[in-house]
C-alpha cells in the first residue's frame, strides 16, 4: 500500500511547527506573571498541539487542497512526518528538557538559595564543573581550595571536642568517685545510704558516657596523645580557621560576580532594557505599542546615523588644523531632532493612561457596591427560613460571578496601565529627554556660544548611548538585551551532554525496534492512534478526502461521550451559570475505609481518564490486566504490611524522588533491572553489528545500513557520554559507568511501557541513587555523594520529571516511520531537526521571558521549586549522608527474583500475569491511571470473547473517539483559560 513519500516541504513544515509549538508551550507554561495562570500544553506522551495540527491537516487542509487543487494535498507520509517531528520534540520544551535545564543552569549561584547556611560552597561547588552553570570562571578551583582548608579545620575542631569531652568526663567520674567515698563516712547511716544511691546513679551514667567518649576519641584521635591535643589544638584550630576564612573570602569575591549575574536573571532586566527582541510581537502589548516600537527603530536608527555624521565632523575638527564645523554640525543635528520628533510625544500616552485610570476607578466603585450588596445578602440569609435562604443563595452566587468578572476586568486594566506607564510612556519620555538634550547642543552650535568641541563630543556620545534604551539599535531590535554571554558557554557544554544522550536514546531505539516491532509484535498504541486518524488503516492507504475513522458513527459517539462530559465540567468551572455541578470523575476510597481494618487501602482512588481508557483498549487484554493488577496487588501488599505492624498507612512507607525507596518502588526497580537486562540480551545481535556485520546479513540493505550505523553511534556515543560526564562535568568514572547502565535500563523500561502498554506518562520514583543508598548507603568514603554530584544534576535535568521523556516518543515515531515506509535517512534527519529546533527555541524563549519579567515571576515549580529541590537535596545528602537500608535492598532483590520468575515460567504457564505491571510500580502515576485501564480491560475482554475482528475494529473507533473528544475539550479549556484567566482544571497533566 502506498502512503506517499517524505518530501522536502513536509520536513520544512515539520521544523517550523516544531519551533512554533515549542514557543507556545513555553509561553503558556509561564503565564503566571501575566495572568497568574500556568497552562501545561504538553504534560505526557500525548502532546496536544501536534494532535490539533493532525486534525486540521486531515479534516481541513487536505480537503481544501483536493477541492481547490492549487496546492497538492499532503500524503499520509507527509502528514505523519510532520506529526512525528512535532510530537517527539514536544516534550523537549517542557518537562523533558528546557523547563528543567534553564532553571538548574541559572540558579547554582542564586543569592536566595546559595547561602552561608546551605554551604553549597563546601558540598556542591567543589565537585561540579562551574562551566556548566551561570558562574564566574575559577569558582570550582576556589571552592576546592576552601574545602581543602576547611576540612582540616573542622576535623581539628572535632578532634579537640572529642579530647575535651573525654577529659571532662574523666574528671567528672573521678569527682563523683571521691564524693561517693566521702558519702560512706557520713555518720547518719540513712543519709549516707541515700547519698550513695544518688551518687551511684550518677557514677553509672558517667561510666556509660565515658565509654562513648572513649569510642569517639578512638575514632578521632587515633595515634594522638590526649594531653598534646588539649594543649596544642586550640592554637592549631585558630590558625586553620584563619586559613579557611581567607579561602572563604577569596571564594566570596569570585562568587559575588556570579551572584550578580543570577540576581539579574531572577529579577529581570531594568525597565530601559529589552529582553525580547524588538522585531517580535509580545502578546498583550497591543498592535499600537508594537507599531510604535517599529517606528522608533526606523526613525531612531536614521537619526542615529545623522548623529554619527556629527561625531565624524567633531573628530575632524579636533585634528590639528581642524576647521569650524558649527553650521554643518547644527544642520545634521537638526535632521536628527526632526526625525525624533514624531516618536517623542508622550502627551497622547499620558491621556490614555488617565483614561485607563478612570475606568479602573469606575470598576472599583462597582466592585465596592457589589461587595456591600453581597454582605447584605449574607446577613439577610442568616435570618431567613431554609427555603427562603436557598433563593437568597442564588442571588449570592450571581453576585459572586459579577464580582469575579469585575475583579478580572480591574486586573486586566491595571496590567494595561502598568504596561503603558512602565514601558511605552517611559520609553517615549526617554526619547523626549534625548531630543531636548540634542536641541540644547544644536542651539549652542547655531549661536556660536557653545562649549569646546571635546565637551560637545562627550555630550553627543552620552546621548547616542541612550538610543539603545528606546529601541533605536539594530542589536537590540534583532537579539535584545539578554546577557547571552553569561549563558553561552554553559549551554554549549550542556548541548554536548544532551546531544550525546539523545543520540544514545535514538540509536538504542533503532537497535531494539526490530525485536519489539517484528519479532515480539508490540502494539505501540500511541503510534496506532495518529495512524488511524491519518488514514493508515484505510483500504486506500489514506487516499480518501476524509480518513475512514471520521466517517464512523461509533467514533463520533465516543467524541460525544468524552467531549460532552468534559465539556460540561469545563462549563461548570467557568461559573457562568451558578449552581450547576460537574460530573464527578474521581471517587476516593478513603472516606469509605477510614476507621476500618481496610483503612490503608484508602490510598486508592477510582479516577476516570477518557484518554487512558481509549489507549488501554488498544493494547492486548493481558497487558492491561497486568498494569492494573500489579497496582492493586501493591495496595494489598501495603494492607498486609500494615496488618503485620510495619506501618499504619501508606505514609509509613516513605519514598522520594532522590534516594529513598519503599517496598513497592523497590520491587519495581529490581524488576526493571532484570527486565532491561533480558531486553538487551535479546537484542545482542544488533548492538554490536557494526563490528560483526554477519549478524544482520539477512536483512535488506537499507535496514542493514541503518542498524550498523546505529550500532556504531550507540557504542561510541555511550563511551562519549560517559567520558564527558566524568572528565567534563566532574563525576567519578566508575560511578558514571554504573550510572549509565542503570539509566539505560530505566530508559528501556519506560520505552517498553509506552510501546507495549500505552502508558501516557510517569514520574520516576526509583533510580541509580536509590540503589546506591539501599544497598551500600551514602555514608562511606567510596559511596560519598561528592563522587557522583554531577550525575545527580544530570539526572535531575533528564529523569526527575519523565512525563514527557523523549525515548518513548522516539519509539512511537520509529513505529510510525516503519509502518508508513518512510525514507530512513529523511526520517532521522527530520526527527533530529525537530528536536534541535524545539530545544533551541524553547531555551531561548525561557531566557527571554525570564529576563523580561524575572525568573521569580515565571512558573513557580520549574523556576523556583526545581533548582531549590535539586541543589538543596544534593547539599543535604553530602552534609548528612544517609545510611544503607537492608530491608529495602531486600525488596529490590525480591522484585528482581519475581521478574525473573515471571519471564521464565510464562513460557510454560501462560496464565501468569505479564510482567510489565511490575515495572510500573516505580511510578506513582499508576495510582491515577489504573481505574481507566481496568475499565478498558473489562470492555476489551468482553469484546474479544463475544465478538470477532470486525467487532473489535468498530468498537475501537468508539474508544479513539473518547481520546479525541477529551483532546478537543483540553484545547478549548486552554483557550478559555487564556481568554478569561479562569482555571478549568481540564488538562492532561495527571
Amino acid at each position: 500500500m502506498k502512503y506517499g513519500s517524505v518530501t522536502i516541504r513536509s520536513l520544512i513544515l515539520g521544523a517550523i511547527f516544531s519551533g512554533a509549538f515549542a514557543l507556545l508551550t513555553v509561553y503558556f507554561e509561564n503565564l503566571h506573571s501575566a495572568m497568574n495562570l500556568d497552562i501545561y500544553v504538553t504534560a505526557n506522551q500525548v502532546p496536544v498541539l501536534p494532535y490539533v495540527l493532525l486534525f486540521a491537516s486531515v479534516l481541513l487542509i487536505n480537503p481544501i487542497c483536493r477541492l481547490l487543487r492549487f496546492v497538492k494535498a499532503f500524503s499520509v507520509a507527509e502528514v505523519l512526518m510532520i506529526f512525528v517531528m512535532c510530537s517527539v520534540s514536544a516534550g523537549v520544551s517542557t518537562f523533558g528538557l528546557a523547563s528543567q535545564l534553564v532553571p538548574i543552569v541559572g540558579n547554582l549561584f542564586s543569592p536566595s538559595l546559595n547561602t552561608d547556611q546551605g554551604r553549597w560552597d563546601l558540598y556542591i561547588e567543589p565537585h561540579v564543573n562551574d562551566g556548566y552553570f551561570v558562574a564566574q570562571p575559577g569558582t570550582r578551583e576556589a571552592a576546592q581550595r576552601l574545602l581543602a582548608a576547611d576540612t582540616p579545620w573542622r576535623n581539628a575542631q572535632k578532634t579537640h571536642r572529642a579530647a575535651k569531652a573525654l577529659r571532662t568526663i574523666e574528671t567528672d567520674l573521678k569527682t563523683i568517685g571521691q564524693k561517693l567515698e566521702a558519702a560512706k563516712d557520713i555518720p547518719d547511716k540513712q543519709a549516707s545510704k541515700k547519698k550513695q544511691e544518688a551518687l551511684q546513679g550518677r557514677y553509672v551514667l558517667a561510666q556509660n558516657s565515658l565509654e562513648k567518649a572513649r569510642e569517639r576519641w578512638a575514632k578521632r584521635g587515633e595515634g594522638l596523645n590526649l594531653d598534646d591535643v588539649l594543649e596544642t589544638y586550640p592554637a592549631k584550630i585558630e590558625a586553620l580557621g584563619a586559613a579557611a576564612a581567607q579561602r572563604k573570602t577569596e571564594l566570596d569575591d569570585i562568587e559575588a560576580a556570579a551572584f550578580a549575574k543570577v540576581a539579574t536573571f531572577r529579577r529581570g532586566l531594568p525597565p530601559e532594557m529589552r529582553a525580547i527582541p524588538g522585531f517580535l510581537y509580545v502578546p498583550g502589548e497591543g498592535t499600537g505599542a508594537y507599531l510604535e516600537r517599529i517606528e522608533r527603530f526606523t526613525s531612531g536608527t536614521s537619526a542615529l546615523g545623522d548623529l554619527r555624521a556629527v561625531d565624524e565632523l567633531l573628530s575632524e575638527a579636533l585634528k590639528p588644523g581642524g576647521r569650524n564645523i558649527d553650521a554643518e554640525a547644527a544642520k545634521q543635528l537638526r535632521k536628527a531632532i526632526e526625525k525624533l520628533g514624531p516618536i517623542s510625544k508622550p502627551e497622547e500616552l499620558r491621556l490614555a493612561k488617565r483614561g485607563i485610570e478612570k475606568k479602573i476607578d469606575t470598576a472599583r466603585q462597582e466592585l465596592d457596591k457589589e461587595n456591600k450588596y453581597q454582605r447584605r445578602l449574607h446577613e439577610l440569609r442568616r435570618t431567613m427560613h431554609a427555603d427562603e435562604a436557598e433563593k437568597v443563595k442564588e442571588d449570592i452566587d450571581a453576585t459572586k460571578l459579577i464580582i469575579s468578572r469585575v475583579t478580572a476586568r480591574i486586573t486586566k486594566l491595571e496590567k494595561e496601565r502598568d504596561l503603558l506607564a512602565a514601558s511605552r510612556l517611559a520609553t517615549v519620555e526617554r526619547v523626549r529627554d534625548t531630543m531636548l538634550a540634542l536641541t540644547a547642543i544644536e542651539a549652542g552650535l547655531t549661536s556660536g556660544a557653545h562649549a569646546p568641541y571635546p565637551v560637545i563630543q562627550e555630550q553627543l556620545w552620552a546621548q547616542m548611548d541612550r538610543f539603545r534604551s528606546f529601541d533605536a539599535s539594530l542589536p537590540r531590535f534583532l537579539v535584545g538585551d539578554v546577557p547571552w554571554g553569561n549563558w553561552f558557554g554553559a549551554l554549549a557544554r550542556w548541548a554536548v551532554v544532551i546531544g550525546l544522550s539523545y543520540l544514545v536514546f535514538m540509536t538504542l531505539n533503532v537497535l531494539i525496534f526490530r525485536q519489539w516491532a517484528h519479532h515480539e509484535r508490540l502494539i505501540y498504541p500511541l503510534a496506532k492512534l495518529p495512524e488511524a486518524l491519518a488514514g493508515v488503516d484505510d483500504s486506500d492507504g489514506g487516499g480518501s478526502i476524509i480518513p475512514a475513522i471520521f466517517r464512523s458513527n461509533l467514533f463520533w459517539a465516543g467524541v460525544t461521550v468524552s467531549g460532552g462530559v468534559m465539556g460540561w465540567n469545563m462549563f461548570c468551572k467557568t461559573n457562568l451559570v451558578p449552581g450547576i455541578s460537574p460530573f464527578p470523575l474521581k471517587f476516593p476510597w478513603q472516606p469509605y475505609l477510614t476507621g476500618s481494618t481496610f483503612a490503608p487501602l484508602g490510598i486508592l482512588t477510582f479516577s476516570v481518564f477518557f484518554t487512558m481508557i481509549g489507549l488501554a483498549f488498544m493494547i492486548p487484554a493481558r497487558i492491561s490486566f497486568s498494569l492494573w493488577f500489579f497496582t492493586i496487588l501493591a495496595a494489598v501488599q501495603l494492607l498486609f504490611l500494615c496488618w503485620a505492624g510495619y506501618g499504619v498507612s501508606a505514609g509509613s512507607f516513605w519514598r522520594d524522588w532522590w534516594h529513598t525507596l519503599n517496598f513497592a518502588t523497590g520491587e519495581g526497580i529490581g524488576a526493571l533491572m532484570v527486565f532491561a537486562a533480558v531486553v538487551l540480551f535479546k537484542c545482542r545481535r544488533y548492538i554490536f553489528c557494526f563490528a560483526v556485520p554477519g549478524r544482520v546479513s539477512n536483512l535488506e540493505a537499507a535496514e542493514r545500513l541503518e542498524l550498523r550505523i546505529s550500532s556504531f553511534l550507540f557504542i561510541f556515543g555511550s563511551i562519549g557520554l560517559i567520558l564527558v560526564l566524568s572528565y567534563g562535568f566532574g563525576a567519578n568514572l566508575i560511578y558514571t559507568t554504573v550510572f549509565f547502565f542503570i539509566i539505560l535500563a530505566i530508559s528501556i523500561g519506560l520505552a517498553r511501557t509506552v510501546a507495549e502498554g500505552g502508558i501516557l506518562g510517569f514520574q520516576l520514583w526509583a533510580g541509580p541513587f536509590h540503589l546506591i543508598r539501599a544497598f551500600f548507603g551514602m555514608n562511606k568514603g567510596w559511596t560519598a555523594p561528592q563522587l557522583y554530584a554531577p550525575l545527580f544534576i544530570y539526572y535531575a535535568v533528564l529523569f526527575q520529571e519523565t512525563k514527557t521523556f523523549i525515548m518513548p516518543a522516539m519509539a512511537n515515531g520509529m513505529k510510525i516511520g516503519d509502518d508508513v515506509k518512510m525514507s530512513r535517512l529523511r526520517f532521522h534527519f527530520g526527527l533530529f531537526s525537530g528536536i534541535g529546533i524545539a530545544a533551541v527555541v524553547a531555551i531561548l524563549a525561557h531566557l527571554m521571558l525570564s529576563y523580561n519579567k524575572g525568573a521569580d515571576a515565571m512558573n513557580s515549580w520549574f523556576h523556583s521549586a526545581v533548582p531549590k529541590n535539586v541543589f538543596s537535596q544534593l547539599a543535604q545528602i553530602s552534609k548528612a549522608p544517609p545510611e544503607a537500608l537492608p530491608s529495602v535492598a531486600g525488596w529490590v532483590i525480591f522484585g528482581a527474583v519475581v521478574m525473573a520468575a515471571l519471564i521464565f515460567f510464562r513460557r510454560m504457564f501462560f496464565w501468569l500475569p505479564h510482567p510489565i505491571g511490575l515495572i510500573m510500580l516505580v511510578s506513582n502515576q499508576m495510582g491515577v491511571l489504573w481505574p481507566s485501564i481496568f475499565i478498558a480491560w473489562l470492555v476489551k475482554s468482553l469484546v474479544t470473547k463475544y465478538g470477532n475482528k470486525d467487532t473489535y475494529k468498530h468498537t475501537r473507533n468508539f474508544f479513539i473517539g473518547l481520546i479525541v473528544g477529551e483532546l478537543l475539550i483540553v484545547v478549548l479549556s486552554m483557550l478559555l483559560a487564556y481568554a478569561t484567566g479562569i482555571h478549568t482544571g481540564i488538562h492532561l497533566n495527571r
